[in-house]
């Protein structure tokens, strides 16, 4: 799967995941990082809630989850399953599995994902309706940092 192979709400949700983990292993807060990339896109409801979901799923990891830097086209299959697991809590009336995250996440922490997902799904995470059109594009908007500190992969824990 690639880049453009999501819909925009998950290219949002994936490059916040991305610039989460690329300012978490700097030492440095992703906060004013997500703030400046998701505000544009009327996504301030979501800031706090994907802060919070991207610190559980870090503090109960089994291992090293496969998130990338965020220009990178590709997208893991770890990133996949945090995407379907976010969009999982969206959709109310489908059946929901935690299955894929049960690779990721040790069970004794899988309520707390299952929550902080489902409030990073009901926060405002559609961009506002002047910012529809077009694809998101995390070059065009944030620049391409050429001296990016990580390898092409990295991970949350």
């Amino acid at each position: 799967m690639t880049w453009e192979d999501l819909c925009r709400r998950d290219q949002l949700l994936l490059w916040g995941m991305r610039t989460w983990v690329r300012h978490v292993k700097s030492g440095v807060c992703p906060h004013a990082a997500l703030v400046e990339g998701l505000l544009p896109f009327g996504l301030e409801d979501a800031i706090d809630p994907l802060d919070t979901f991207l610190t559980t799923v870090a503090d109960y990891a089994q291992g090293k989850i496969d998130v990338r830097c965020p220009q990178c086209q590709k997208v893991s299959a770890d990133e996949n399953t945090l995407i379907r697991f976010v969009n999982g809590c969206r959709s109310s009336g489908r059946s929901f599995s935690t299955d894929g995250m049960a690779g990721l996440v040790h069970a004794r922490g899988m309520t707390e994902c299952l929550r902080t997902a489902f409030l990073l799904a009901v926060a405002s995470i559609y961009p506002s309706s002047s910012q529809k059109a077009g694809q998101f594009e995390p070059d065009a908007a944030f620049g391409h940092d050429e001296h990016y500190p990580f390898s092409q992969s990295q991970s949350v824990h």
